[in-house]
């Protein structure tokens, strides 16, 4: 899953499961568990590589899943395809998200809504149109395209249509341009009815898979 999850405590299908707070986020959890785990190469030759994590359940996350990151370099940019697959015998909350970061720049995007926030970074649950306020990080939803601009270059994220969500976020020296399927606590939010946060449920041996895209481009320049 992506972003947090308040108090590390997941409320699905009429239960509550306890998940591990993360260091950085505490007492809520962070970016799921694949985060932290190693993953395995598959597949990679000149220009490709796929890695895969196959996931037993646990105390980070009671669900076993099959995960996999297929990256493709191209002439201009990069190209991800990631997929998630329930490899349980119940019904799994599931999303994805990819948290690639840029050197600091101009950054613009076209999400036509925005998300709120408490200080601690969980959405408040209001839905808001427009792009948001000047703010060091955005929860934003429908959107396109995403882009930093810096020396001359601009560096354009896109993504497939399972990529609902998007969050902007300034990290020091760093800018993060993240796609995602689901927003910031989505789940939780879900479970009290609020719309729009791209909770998915996969049954048993379903997968979700999304591609994101990264191209360079001198400002400027035809080229794409």
């Amino acid at each position: 899953y992506h972003n947090r999850i308040e108090n590390a405590q997941l409320r699905f299908g009429g239960a509550t499961h306890a998940l591990t707070p993360h260091p950085d986020a505490a007492p809520h959890s962070l970016h799921g568990p694949a985060q932290r785990r190693p993953w395995h190469v598959r597949a990679q030759d000149g220009a490709s590589a796929v890695l895969a994590l196959d996931y037993a359940a646990d105390a980070d996350w009671p669900w076993a899943f099959q995960a996999r990151q297929h990256f493709t370099l191209e002439e201009n940019g990069l190209g991800l395809v990631l997929t998630l697959r329930n490899a349980g015998s119940v019904p799994m909350p599931a999303g994805l998200g990819w948290h690639p970061y840029f050197p600091a720049g101009s950054v613009a995007h076209d999400a036509r809504f925005h998300w709120p926030m408490r200080p601690d970074y969980l959405p408040t649950g209001e839905r808001q149109a427009g792009p948001g306020p000047a703010a060091a990080t955005l929860y934003l939803e429908h959107w396109s395209q995403a882009l930093v601009k810096r020396d001359g270059w601009e560096t354009v994220l896109t993504a497939s249509p399972e990529f609902t969500h998007l969050v902007v976020h300034e990290a020091g020296p760093y800018q993060c341009l993240e796609a995602a399927t689901h927003l910031a606590n989505g789940f939780n939010l879900a479970a009290d009815g609020t719309a729009q946060t791209g909770m998915r449920v996969l049954a048993p041996g379903e997968m979700l898979e999304g591609r994101v895209d990264i191209r360079l481009r001198r400002l400027g320049s035809e080229a794409s």
